[in-house]
């Protein structure tokens, strides 16, 4: 790593090459040689893996996996993994170790953990689009999805000050385009340079400029699954995602949907081979919220439109410690707060609200339920640390807030107009998050516009998940 930070493109690119990213990008090159020519023997393509010994190892284990294996053919050899499950899957299966083995160090940042675990998400979720293309085909789209935000996991893993500069402001703002302001990069461009530079393939290539072609439709189809089902298994860009792919695909809604629950699972099995507790943690969180999001689909009764789960809800505590044991990040810890808050508690719009850097702003970052869409961008609000600033108060309260309720008619005098207009709702549910004593946000919740009312019930459970938060939130505090 050179002293100076990159500014632009071209400087990252160069940057880039210089760190442990160059080697990565050879054996990716090697790997796409050995596959792509008619002449190599399945001696060579093994000898090109097992110069790295972990990477074998890692291999070995997909190849036994079922989402690879399905005839359960054990294999203890890389000769004999190419021989049983191909060449073209073992590449793929090579450049998903590689990614883990080279950018998952001790020192990985919880957003990095969060891309690659997105990336292998996306990766499964594109290859079962892949219905009626050939075998080879299938694999290069796995690779490809795997790199196609290749440049932004290359900077998330390159240790800089101007990295951790860009890191906290994403965090801190939720928009991926103000830290590529502070980087002096677009990420899908440094992509696009490295995939020219690395010869990564045309199907990547394709995906990232105009996709046309069916393997090409399948990695951004696969992306954008992947990005609705980091969000929440029942939020509607779900739905939406899937019905895009089926779309563009020329595939029935069911088979993709039904694609989606299968390959969640493979992507767990698959992120267990790697090794890394913090992207095992994630994609097992992600399987169980699914699996519990499918059992409410198949006819287990959906715990939003009957009131309050309380064993739902301990499941869903139990499972945000048990991920923050292993590792989780803040953003990952709001979706399981709000995952909970709307299938336990039975809160029909639940959302999150943090304040901007200048703490004078309080803005939505995450919402979930029926006609949330829009709030990401019109639930924004003033805030000052003043008597009769509404927000203000309500964090000062240290406990939770129920408008509505006539034990808080003072505060529903101080509530915006803007918050009534915006959400409609007769009552609701707010909460103050606080890190180390300092503000940090809201939490909001409410039963939708039908003029359902809240039950003590809902306050309780509504409780528990802001006290959960609080504690995890000063947890990851001290662990910076």
């Amino acid at each position: 790593m050179s002293g100076f930070a990159p500014q632009n493109l071209e400087q990252w690119l160069d940057e880039l090459s210089e760190m442990k990213a160059v080697s990565l990008g050879a054996v990716i090159q090697e790997l796409n040689r050995l596959t792509a020519s008619d002449e190599t023997s399945v001696q060579q393509l093994a000898n090109a893996i097992m110069k790295d010994p972990s990477l074998t190892g890692k291999v070995l284990k997909a190849a036994n996996s079922a989402a690879f294996n399905p005839q359960e053919i054990p294999v203890s050899t890389i000769s004999r993994a190419i021989m049983h499950v191909g060449f073209d899957t073992i590449r793929a299966l090579s450049v998903g170790a590689l990614l883990a083995e080279q950018l998952l160090g001790p020192d990985a940042s919880e957003q990095l953990v969060a891309r690659i675990a997105q990336a292998v998400t996306a990766a499964t979720q594109a290859r079962k689009l892949c219905r009626g293309l050939k075998s080879e085909l299938r694999e290069e789209v796995f690779v490809a999805s795997l790199l196609y935000h290749m440049g932004e996991l290359l900077v998330w893993s390159y240790p800089h000050p101007i990295v951790d500069k860009a890191t906290r402001v994403y965090v801190e703002t939720g928009d991926l385009r103000e830290a590529e302001k502070v980087l002096g990069v677009r990420f899908r461009e440094l992509t696009r340079g490295l995939v020219t530079h690395w010869r990564l393939g045309a199907v990547l290539e394709e995906a990232l400029d105009n996709p046309v072609s069916k393997a090409a439709l399948a990695v951004r189809a696969g992306h954008e699954i992947a990005e609705a089902l980091a969000r929440g298994p029942g939020h509607p860009s779900v739905k939406k995602a899937v019905e895009k792919a089926a779309r563009d695909l020329e595939l029935e809604i069911k088979t993709v949907r039904a694609g989606v629950s299968e390959a969640v699972k493979e992507a767990e099995t698959l992120g267990q081979t790697y090794g890394d507790k913090r992207l095992t943690a994630l994609l097992s969180g992600q399987t169980q919220a699914h699996r519990r999001a499918d059992g409410e689909q198949e006819g287990v009764p959906a715990t939003h439109g009957n009131g309050p789960d309380s064993a739902l809800q301990l499941a869903i505590l139990q499972d945000i410690m048990q991920a923050m044991a292993t590792g989780i990040s803040s953003t990952e810890l709001f979706r399981m707060i709000l995952d909970g808050l709307h299938r336990a508690v039975g809160l029909e719009r639940v959302c999150l609200a943090l304040l901007n850097p200048q703490r004078n702003s309080l803005s939505a970052r995450m919402a979930v339920g029926e006609g949330t869409e829009k709030w990401v961008q019109a639930f924004r609000f003033t805030y000052s640390r003043r008597r009769n600033n509404f927000w203000y108060e309500v964090m000062q309260t240290h406990g939770v807030v129920w408008l509505g309720h006539p034990d808080y008619v003072r505060l529903q005098h101080l509530a915006p107009d803007a918050l009534v207009n915006l959400t409609r709702a007769r009552q609701c549910l707010l909460g103050g998050l606080l890190t180390q004593g300092r503000e940090i946000g809201v939490l909001y919740a409410d039963r939708g516009t039908a003029g359902a009312r809240l039950m003590e019930d809902h306050r309780a459970g509504f409780r528990y998940f802001v006290q959960q938060a609080n504690l995890c939130l000063n947890m990851l505090a001290q662990k910076r």
